[in-house]
C-alpha cells in the first residue's frame, strides 16, 4: 500500500515513514489518506509561497530605509547563514497551521517544482549521512552519490536513509552501480549495421543512461536530458552533477508543428513542458559549501553550455537520428529495424517510472495504465486500453484507435478483480517484450503419473469424507468444499514425490507445484471431472482444443507446401508457352511434361478442397 500510494503522488519525492503515519491515522483508509496527505501538502506550499513573498517585501523595505553600506553588509551576512540553512532553520514558521501526525512533521524540502524538491531530497539525505558520520570520518559526498542513493531507494527518502548504516557504505555501493556510466560512448547510431555487435551493445547502453537520467530528474521533456548527455558523451555522472549544479535547458524539437519532444501521462496526454524558471537551481538550496567536487569528472564537463551550443548539437544530431520522428510509433520501429538482421519484433528497451508488484482491487494507481520506455534512442509509451471491453473517454485526442460509445464496453473498476488481472497482464506482457525478462517462469505440464496421484489423493478424500459423513449421499459428498489444510497435505505429498525429478516426456526437474495450480488441475483432469462430477474449465479445454488444431494445420501445410511447388512449376511453363510460344523464349528446351501442366493444375485445385475441408472438420 505504501509503493501505491508513491506512484499516486509521482512524481514527487515520497517519505515512507509518512506515508505510513497518514495511513495508519486515516484507519488504513487509502483514499481518505491521499486526500488528507495531498491537502496538508498543498497548505504547506501555500504557507511557502507567501513567506518567500514577505521575505522580498522585508529586504526591499530594508534597503530604501538603511544606508547603501549597511545593506550590503547585512545582506553579505544574511546571505551566507542561508546557504547552509536554507529551508531548514523556518520549517517550524512554515508549518505552524499543517496538522501534526504522531509528532511527524511535512519535510522543510517540499516544493512545487519537482525538479528542485529532487534537488534539495539529495541535500537533506546528505544532511541524515553527515549527522550519523563519526568524527573521525572525513568522507564527502558528491551531488551524484546523494542522487543516485535515492534513484536506488525507488526516491523513498525514508529508504534511502535506511538502506546503509554508514556513509562510506553508501558510496561503495553507488561505485558499484553505477562507475561503469562514467565511460563516454561515441555519437549515437539508431540504425546498426546487421551483425554490429559492437553498436547494438553500445546503442543499449545509451538507452540504459538516458532511462536512468529521465527517472532521476523526472523531466517531461525527454529530449532535452538527450541532448544534454550527448553534450558530455553520455557520462551520466558528469550529466547528473551538472543537472543538481546548473539545470538542464529545454531543448527545441526538431520535429514539424511540435515545440517540444514530451512524454504522456496516463490519459495519454502530453505532460506540460518546463517552464523558463523551473528547470533552473535555487540559488540557495543544493548547500554549495558541503558537497565534495566529483570523484571522477573533469570541471568543464560540469558547467552549462550555452544556448548557441545547445542549438548546435541540435543540429549537428540530425545525422545520427531519422527525421521521421513525427510518423506513428509502429511506423518509426519498422523503418530503423530495416537495416539490421532482427525480426519485427520489438527491440530491447528500459522501463521508465518502474513499480513494485502488481495492481490490487481497491488501490487506485492511473499511472499503472501507462507503459514508458526508451528504445532506439528514443521514447515511446504504450496505455492499456482492451477496447473490446473499456471504455475510455479521458484519453488524448491524438489516440487514432478511438471509438464510438457502446453498451458492451465499461469503465474501468478499481475494485473488480478481473478487472485489475487484465490490466496486471497488460503490464507483465510490456515489461516482458521490452526488457526480454519474464517476470514468472513457463508453465509445467501434469505428467500422467502427476494426475493419477492427484487422483488418488481425491479418492482417499472421499474415503474420509464418508466416515465423517455416514449418512449422506455420496453426491452431497463431492459437494463439500476442501478445507485448507487437506490442501496444505496434497501440496506437501505431491511435492514430496515429484519435485526434483523428471517425468517422462521432459527434460527438467518437476519445480514445486502450489495450491492453486493443485485444485486447478482437478478442474482439468477429465478422469477427476468425471469421477467427482466436476464443472470443467471450459476456458482450458478451449484453449487447448485450438492449440491441437493449430498443430495439426501446421502439420498438413507442411506435407503439402513441397508438392504445391513442383505443381507451380509446372504451370507457369506452361502458360508461358502459351502466352508468348516457343519462338520467342530463346535457349528454352521442351520439356515431355509440358503438355500435362493444365491436368496438374486441375487436381492440385481438388486436393486444396479436400484438404480445407479435412482442416475445418479438424478445427
Amino acid at each position: 500500500m505504501v509503493d501505491v500510494f508513491a506512484e499516486r503522488i509521482y512524481p514527487h519525492v515520497p517519505v515512507g515513514d509518512l506515508i505510513k503515519a497518514y495511513l495508519d491515522h486515516n484507519s488504513w483508509d487509502f483514499e481518505s489518506a491521499v486526500s488528507q496527505y495531498t491537502e496538508d501538502r498543498e497548505r504547506l506550499l501555500e504557507s511557502l509561497v507567501e513567506e518567500e513573498k514577505k521575505k522580498k517585501r522585508r529586504k526591499k523595505k530594508t534597503n530604501e530605509t538603511e544606508s547603501s553600506s549597511h545593506s550590503s553588509s547585512t545582506s553579505s551576512s544574511s546571505s551566507s547563514s542561508s546557504s547552509r540553512s536554507s529551508g531548514v532553520s523556518d520549517t517550524s514558521e512554515r508549518q505552524k497551521d499543517i496538522p501534526k501526525i504522531k509528532e511527524l512533521e511535512m519535510p522543510w524540502w517540499f516544493n512545487d517544482n519537482n525538479e528542485q524538491e529532487r534537488r534539495d531530497a539529495g541535500l537533506a539525505l546528505r544532511f541524515h549521512y553527515e549527522d550519523q558520520a563519526d568524527d573521525d570520518d572525513e568522507v564527502e559526498m558528491t551531488p551524484s552519490e546523494a542522487i543516485l542513493l535515492l534513484h536506488m531507494a525507488d526516491w523513498d527518502f525514508t529508504g534511502a536513509c535506511k538502506q546503509f548504516s554508514s556513509l562510506p557504505d553508501a558510496i561503495r555501493s553507488v561505485a558499484k552501480h553505477f562507475d561503469r556510466t562514467r565511460s563516454r560512448l561515441p555519437p549515437q547510431t539508431l540504425k546498426p549495421r546487421a551483425g554490429d555487435e559492437t553498436e547494438e551493445r553500445q546503442l543499449r547502453e545509451q538507452d540504459e543512461r538516458l532511462a536512468t537520467f529521465i527517472n532521476i530528474t523526472g523531466r517531461s521533456d525527454w529530449f532535452s536530458l538527450k541532448v544534454f548527455l550527448e553534450q558530455r558523451r553520455w557520462n551520466l555522472i558528469a550529466a547528473i552533477e551538472a543537472w543538481f549544479r546548473s539545470g538542464v535547458p529545454p531543448v527545441l524539437s526538431r520535429r514539424k508543428n511540435v515545440l517540444y519532444d514530451l512524454r504522456y501521462d496516463y490519459n495519454m496526454k502530453t505532460l506540460p513542458a518546463p517552464s523558463d524558471q523551473d528547470w533552473e537551481p535555487q540559488a540557495d538550496g543544493n548547500g554549495e559549501d558541503g558537497w565534495a567536487l566529483d570523484r571522477d569528472t573533469d570541471v568543464e564537463v560540469l558547467e552549462t553550455s550555452s544556448s548557441d551550443d545547445g542549438d548546435e548539437t541540435s543540429d549537428n544530431e540530425s545525422d545520427t537520428e531519422p527525421e521521421t520522428d513525427s510518423e506513428p510509433p509502429k511506423s518509426s520501429v519498422a523503418k530503423t529495424q530495416k537495416s539490421t538482421a532482427t525480426s519485427t519484433r520489438r527491440p530491447e528497451g528500459f522501463a521508465l517510472h518502474p513499480m513494485k508488484g502488481t495492481a490490487k482491487p481497491g488501490l487506485r494507481s492511473d499511472w499503472r495504465f501507462l507503459h514508458e520506455y526508451i528504445s532506439r534512442g528514443r521514447y515511446w509509451a504504450n496505455r492499456f486500453k482492451a477496447y473490446e471491453k473499456f471504455e475510455w473517454p479521458a484519453l488524448g485526442t491524438h489516440d487514432h484507435h478511438r471509438r464510438k460509445p457502446s453498451q458492451t464496453r465499461v469503465p474501468f473498476d478499481w475494485n473488480n478483480q478481473e478487472h485489475i488481472h487484465l490490466l496486471n497482464n497488460f503490464r507483465r506482457q510490456n515489461n516482458c517484450r521490452t526488457t526480454k525478462t519474464s517476470l514468472r517462469e513457463a508453465a509445467q505440464l501434469w505428467s500422467e503419473e502427476e494426475k493419477e496421484f492427484l487422483l488418488q489423493l481425491n479418492l482417499e478424500w472421499l474415503a474420509t469424507m464418508r466416515q465423517q459423513f455416514p449418512d449422506l449421499p455420496e453426491d452431497d459428498l463431492m459437494k463439500k468444499p476442501i478445507c485448507n489444510q487437506t490442501k496444505k497435505d496434497w501440496q506437501d505429498r505431491l511435492n514430496a514425490k515429484f519435485q526434483g525429478s523428471i517425468q517422462k516426456g521432459s527434460t527438467t526437474p518437476r519445480r514445486e507445484r502450489s495450491i492453486v495450480a493443485i485444485i486447478s488441475q482437478r478442474t482439468r483432469t477429465p478422469a477427476i471431472i468425471e469421477r467427482f462430477k466436476l464443472k470443467a474449465d471450459a476456458e482450458y479445454f478451449r484453449k487447448r482444443a485450438n492449440r491441437i488444431a493449430k498443430e495439426k494445420s501446421k502439420e498438413q501445410n507442411a506435407l503439402k507446401r513441397p508438392l504445391e511447388g513442383d505443381q507451380e512449376d509446372d504451370g507457369q511453363s506452361a502458360e508461358k508457352r502459351a502466352r508468348i510460344g516457343d519462338s520467342a523464349i530463346q535457349g528454352y528446351t521442351h520439356d515431355d511434361n509440358d503438355d500435362e501442366g493444365t491436368d496438374v493444375e486441375g487436381d492440385e485445385a481438388s486436393s486444396d478442397e479436400e484438404e480445407t475441408e479435412e482442416v475445418n472438420e479438424a478445427a
